[in-house]
């Protein structure tokens, strides 16, 4: 599991999203998240989404990673 990393959701079905950690994908709980769509950026602790980042400041933690 990543965890301080964010989370692509690439998809949605009723409460879960299937998201992308760098190579990896799983899914999450997004009860916690109800705005949560696809393409947004998820914060998880313990497979809850528990906060959507905003793309600009996931784009920018992805990058520090990449490094």
């Amino acid at each position: 599991m990543c965890m301080a990393i964010p989370h692509k959701i690439i998809s949605i079905k009723g409460t879960k999203a299937k998201v992308v950690c760098g190579t990896a994908s799983h899914t999450l709980d997004i009860r916690l998240t109800p705005k949560a769509k696809v393409g947004d950026y998820l914060m998880n602790e313990n497979d809850f989404a528990v906060h959507i980042v905003p793309e600009k400041e996931a784009l920018g933690t992805l990058k520090l990673f990449n490094k």
